[in-house]
């Protein structure tokens, strides 16, 4: 009905610089060129696969202080220990220990995550064809959360720090 209610505007819209026309300008599509042609990407040998688990604040706490009390007894290692690489070895750890995981724990998406960095093949056991997830009818992040919270426990219980210490040393 009406597009504006001052007169003044209506004066401004009607009065149009020559030569336009009430037609939007169609938009310019620029394609991008390459000098390769289209090639998939080698994966590197020892790539990793991040997976990222929900906790809630005291189990953040607890795998930070965890975490440090693994660096106090191995000051040696302190520098290369960083929280994602902990948490990677607590889930290696259960992986090759899975004896030691509880499977009914409450489980409860939050918006506070740990991350784990597990190279593509030990990944696989958990999330491949014949993974773990699949065989315990569970999501990827809800087994990886199961199997880090269990060797965490597991951990804390028995206060072997050097059973996670020693996935680090390269074996001779």
């Amino acid at each position: 009905m009406f597009d504006s209610l001052s007169p003044m505007h209506e004066d401004l819209k009607r009065k149009k610089k020559p030569g336009t026309t009430d037609q939007p300008k169609p938009k310019v599509v620029k394609q991008m060129k390459s000098n390769q042609p289209n090639k998939t990407r080698k994966k590197r040998k020892d790539a990793g696969h991040n997976v990222k688990f929900p906790v809630s604040f005291e189990l953040q706490r607890l795998f930070k202080a965890s975490r440090k009390r693994c660096c106090l007894i191995y000051p040696q290692y302190k520098e290369q220990l960083k929280q994602t690489k902990y948490n990677t070895l607590l889930l290696q750890y259960a992986l090759d220990n899975p004896y030691i995981v509880e499977w009914n724990q409450t489980y409860k998406d939050s918006s506070t995550y740990l991350h784990t960095m597990l190279r593509e093949e030990r990944y696989d056991e958990i999330a491949g064809i014949y993974g773990i997830a699949l065989e315990k009818n569970l999501s990827n992040r809800k087994c990886v959360f199961m199997m880090c919270v269990s060797a965490l426990k597991w951990i804390e219980k028995e206060g072997n720090y050097e059973e996670i210490i020693k996935q680090i040393e390269p074996t001779s």
